[in-house]
């Protein structure tokens, strides 16, 4: 199962997939970079995925919540009372986390 946030996403984890297809799994753990990187730095990487959350957005985020989990249980008037979130940045990360996925 693949599952991002646009179809052209999602062609592009399949593309690099069949690519590194006949690679040792050494090979993919060192391309998704999951074998150094922090909770940190992974849930920065998940949520500027989401348009208009930048880096710093991302690391406000984690720092106040603990856990994209958390993150994405806040409320909006949570949400609001971080620096940098206004009412458009807030309603993106909201309905982000709130749309249903599609298979």
């Amino acid at each position: 199962m693949v599952l991002g946030w646009t179809a052209s996403e999602c062609a592009k984890w399949i593309e690099q997939y069949k690519q590194l297809e006949q690679r040792p799994s050494e090979a993919l753990q060192e391309k998704s970079g999951s074998s150094n990187s922090s909770y940190l730095e992974t849930a920065t990487d998940i949520l500027t995925t989401i348009k208009g959350i930048s880096k710093t957005d991302a690391v406000t985020l984690v720092t106040a919540f603990g856990s994209i989990a958390a993150i994405a249980e806040a409320s909006e008037s949570e949400l609001l009372l971080l620096p940098g979130f206004g009412e458009t940045k807030t309603r993106k990360l909201i309905e982000a986390f709130r749309q249903p996925f599609v298979l």
